[in-house]
């Protein structure tokens, strides 16, 4: 019987998934614990959580740190996901409308330019008339 039982729980928990906890993210990025932050996450990849769900957190944590391109690479690995959620969507489109680098800018919003968000559309169609202009 305790063979059964310590098999049991090796079973349940090599196959569990965890849960990202949320609030937890949220408190280390309201306190600016960047590096743990990202430890936590990082850590989460051995944990069988989601990967959309963790490569959106991701992403949204290198947009915060002004890492664009590894922020392109988990925007694109939790590209469904991340389109769901319309505030990240706005600032990141207002975000790389004023972004320096003309290269990061086009990257954007050629990336989402199948996107059906009408508010999402408008901005791209400012853009595309900056770019006329300029």
């Amino acid at each position: 019987m305790k063979v059964f039982l310590v098999i049991l729980f090796q079973c349940i928990i090599t196959v569990c998934y965890s849960q990202i906890n949320n609030a937890f993210v949220k408190h280390l990025d309201e306190h600016k614990l960047f590096q743990e932050e990202l430890y936590y996450l990082n850590s989460l990849d051995k944990h069988h959580v989601s990967q959309d769900s963790l490569n959106f957190l991701l992403s949204k944590f290198y947009l915060k740190q002004k890492n664009d391109s590894l922020f392109f690479t988990h925007y694109k690995l939790s590209y469904a996901l991340f389109n769901t959620d319309q505030k990240a969507l706005r600032y990141i489109d207002y975000y790389f409308l004023k972004h320096i680098h003309i290269k990061q800018q086009q990257v954007w919003f050629n990336e989402l330019s199948a996107m059906k968000d009408s508010s999402h559309s408008e901005l791209h169609g400012f853009y595309k008339k900056i770019q006329c202009v300029v």
